[in-house]
């Protein structure tokens, strides 16, 4: 059993061994991949949004903050009315 155990634990730390290498070849990798990029910095044109992009938005935003509420209400109506008890 003492035997399998070690055996085991050798193969997980020899797997260990080539994850740390490849993590190493990755990062090595990435200012030689910066180095070799140019970025492009040429400017893009971004529509002014619609009104209809601007309600679907806002009411986007409203579905969170209800569903907040309702989380904290429901807890609070059980708490304080004793219905749980």
């Amino acid at each position: 059993m003492k035997t399998a155990i070690r055996v085991i634990c050798f193969t997980i730390l020899l797997s260990a061994f080539s994850f740390r290498a490849a993590a190493e070849d990755f990062t090595n990798a990435i200012p030689v991949r910066l180095s070799n990029s140019k970025p492009d910095v040429s400017l893009v044109a971004v529509p002014e949004p619609s009104a209809k992009a601007i309600s679907n938005d806002h009411s986007r935003m409203t579905f969170p903050g209800v569903t907040t509420i309702w989380n904290l209400v429901i807890p609070a109506l059980f708490l304080f009315t004793g219905i749980s008890a």
